[in-house]
This record gives C-alpha cells, structure tokens and sequence, in this order.
C-alpha cells in the first residue's frame, strides 16, 4: 500500500496567521474547520484496502479512527493498541 502525504497546506496557514480572527468565531463554526480538516485526512481507498486484504486491520483501523475522534488522541490510541492486542 502507497501511503501520500498530504499536499493541502490551507488549515495550517489559517491556524497558523489567522487564530486571533478564529477565537471570535462561535463553536459551531469551529467545528465545522476541525471537521472539514479531518475529513481530508481520511482515505476511504486504505479503508476499502484494508477491508478487503485484512478484516482484523480494518476493525483496528475503526477502533483507532472513532477513538480518536470520539474520546481524544490519548484514549483513541489506547482503545486502539488494546484492540490490537485483543485481536491477535
């Protein structure tokens, strides 16, 4: 599998030059930027990949993706490394 990097540099600049004009946005607004950020970094050709080569590296990938976004980096990680250790 080819990993790419992504090219996209436009939420760093804008993080980067304009968080003064970001911390009087509302929330809801906030969200949307983080959410539109996440989604680039998301390749539903890797999850198909893993889905169809390897069904335990899909779960893993699943568990480690939702973790992540539901409960933060920290306890996504972890939900993820136990899963993998559940697993095999």
């Amino acid at each position: 599998m080819q990993v790419t990097r992504n090219e996209n540099h436009t939420p760093r600049v804008v993080v980067l030059f304009f968080s003064q004009l970001l911390s009087a946005l509302p929330q809801r607004v906030l969200a949307a930027v983080v959410l539109v950020a996440v989604v680039s970094l998301v390749r539903l050709s890797a999850l198909r990949h893993l889905w169809r080569s390897d069904g335990r590296e899909f779960v893993i990938a699943m568990v480690a993706m939702f973790g992540v976004l539901g409960q933060g980096l920290l306890r996504g990680a972890w939900r993820s490394a136990r899963s993998s250790r559940s697993c095999g």
